[in-house]
């Protein structure tokens, strides 16, 4: 039985959620499909992926989908309680 594909926003909310062991394969693929349309394209030089730096599970589907971690960012991601965390890109 096909699994039909989840929505780009589904995907994000179960980012947002945190991630679980078997939706990490999923989102990894959406991750790749989301990027492939403007990978056929000659002028996009570039596609960059940004989480948290706490989001270990998400960092993993990023390195999964063939994205590298080029940076760490201090104090750039704005959390709930008006603090500032690092992330990564």
């Amino acid at each position: 039985m096909a699994t039909k594909p989840m929505s780009r926003q589904t995907a994000i909310d179960m980012v947002c959620m945190g991630l679980r062991h078997e939706y990490r394969v999923l989102i990894e693929q959406q991750v790749r499909v989301s990027c492939s349309p403007g990978l056929d394209k000659p002028e996009a030089v570039r596609f960059e992926g940004q989480t948290r730096v706490d989001k270990i599970g998400m960092r993993k589907v990023f390195l999964k989908a063939g994205f590298l971690k080029e940076a760490h960012y201090r104090m750039s991601w704005p959390a709930d309680d008006g603090t500032r965390l690092a992330s990564v890109a």
